[in-house]
């Protein structure tokens, strides 16, 4: 019922979109939210630099390459089994060629004596005189040692007849002890791979062949720089080395 005389407000329709007026209260209130707002955010987790983030991906990087233990251990393990199985390397000719190898001769002792012995000189010309090869002592022909000899001697020889030796390397005739036959059988024994010793013997004054008591002992080595015989000691009375 309408009293007579008044007048009813009319309200203003809301529309969208329009501004609806704050009050200075509300207004402080909403900046101090915000501005609590981004303290809190800048208080808590603080971004890192780019350089900074690229060595943390680098870092992860190289972690996730590094073997672990147990993978190492596998892989020195199977480079172990392959070393073992692998088979050896041939080697170069430069390389085998460089390498020292044990020669040894062919020859027996009695062949040896056989194609050899004609070239050692006999002490006088003459069928008596020659070298009795076939008789010779081929035991201490040796194809592999770096010294070994063998005595000659002549048909129907006596005890001071003479006697020649013949010296071999490696199987190898190499000449004799002396450029000359010396009489009487010498006494021959080996000191090692590469020497001999020699004991030579002769009369002394007065002494007859049966009673010879002089001794002179040699010892010949072969010698592997100079690729020759080396000889020291004494020599026989009247023998030319």
């Amino acid at each position: 019922m309408r009293r007579s005389g008044s007048q009813i407000p009319s309200l203003t329709p809301f529309s969208e979109g329009a501004v609806v007026p704050r009050s200075p209260a509300l207004t402080r209130l909403t900046i101090l939210l915000v501005a609590l707002a981004l303290a809190g955010c800048q208080s808590g987790t603080t971004p890192t630099s780019s350089d900074e983030a690229g060595a943390s991906a680098e870092d992860a990087a190289a972690a996730s390459q590094e073997p672990t233990a147990a993978q190492t251990e596998e892989e020195n393990a199977s480079d172990d089994e392959s070393a073992r199985t692998r088979p050896p390397a041939s080697a170069s000719p430069e390389t085998a060629s460089a390498q020292p190898t044990e020669k040894c001769a062919t020859m027996t002792g009695a062949e040896a004596v056989s194609t050899w012995g004609p070239q050692v000189p006999t002490f006088r010309e003459g069928d008596d005189w020659q070298w009795d090869l076939d008789r010779a002592d081929t035991t201490t022909y040796d194809p592999c040692a770096a010294l070994s000899w063998v005595v000659l001697e002549i048909p129907r020889a006596t005890v001071s007849s003479p006697v020649q030796i013949m010296l071999f390397h490696r199987g190898q005739y190499i000449g004799t002890t002396s450029s000359e036959s010396i009489g009487f059988p010498p006494e021959v024994v080996r000191l090692d791979d590469a020497a001999i010793q020699v004991t030579y013997t002769w009369t002394r004054d007065g002494e007859s062949n049966a009673e010879a008591s002089g001794r002179s002992v040699s010892i010949f080595t072969w010698d592997e720089q100079t690729q020759s015989v080396v000889h020291s000691g004494e020599w026989p009375p009247g023998v030319a080395e």
